[in-house]
Formats: C-alpha cells, sequence, structure tokens
C-alpha cells in the first residue's frame, strides 16, 4: 500500500465516521491583545443580509441564528498607555509566555559579547 493510498483511505473513513455538529451557541474567548473585540452576527436570508446581533468578546454566551450566517469579529481601539495597569498586565503576560526564549536570546547575547 503506498503513503497517498493509505492518506486517501485515512481522508475518507475520517469523512465517513466524524458526525456532524450543530451548534446553537458559541463563546470566544478576550484574548487580551487588542482589548475588548466587538461580534457582530449576520444572518443570510436568501438574498441579503441582516444584523442578527452585536456582541463582545467578554460575553459568556453569543446565541446563534438558525439560518445560515457570517461573524465579524471587529477589534476595538484601545490607548495602551491611557490605561497604564492595562499595559502593564499585557507587558507581564508576554515576558511570562516568551520566558524561555528571552533567556535564550540573553544567553547567546551573552556568549556573543564575551568574544
Amino acid at each position: 500500500m503506498t503513503l497517498k493510498r493509505f492518506w486517501l483511505i485515512l481522508v475518507l473513513v475520517a469523512a465517513v465516521f466524524v458526525p456532524l455538529v450543530s451548534a446553537q451557541n458559541v463563546s470566544f474567548s478576550n484574548l487580551g491583545q487588542l482589548g475588548a473585540e466587538d461580534i457582530l452576527i449576520y444572518e443570510y436570508n436568501g438574498t441579503a443580509q441582516t444584523l442578527y446581533g452585536q456582541y463582545n468578546t467578554s460575553s459568556p454566551l453569543v446565541p446563534l441564528p438558525e439560518n445560515d450566517f457570517n461573524i465579524v469579529v471587529r477589534p476595538s481601539a484601545v490607548g495602551r498607555f491611557a490605561t497604564p495597569d492595562l499595559f502593564l498586565q499585557d507587558t507581564f503576560s508576554w515576558v511570562e509566555t516568551n520566558a524561555l526564549a528571552l533567556i535564550m536570546c540573553l544567553f547567546l547575547i551573552g556568549l556573543l559579547w564575551k568574544k
């Protein structure tokens, strides 16, 4: 059995056995990168789209329409230096996430500086 045939069979089996999913609610996480983001849901009614609802990423649940729909996520403008507590919170979380990479970079800079 060739590799192409194996992947083709695997994809076909996965497509047959994966159940269809239907959701009635959805939740979004506030990533904290750009502040709160607006979520616009447009319902498609045959020929035109109408605004179904406007929500925020801080909303616990966003209800979905029964028909076809489009989701638009629109970031809101945030002044980073106008709110220093938000700036410090984002900076500390970034440093915590990338601590290992920062330590490695400082180590490599120290090795190169020594020469």
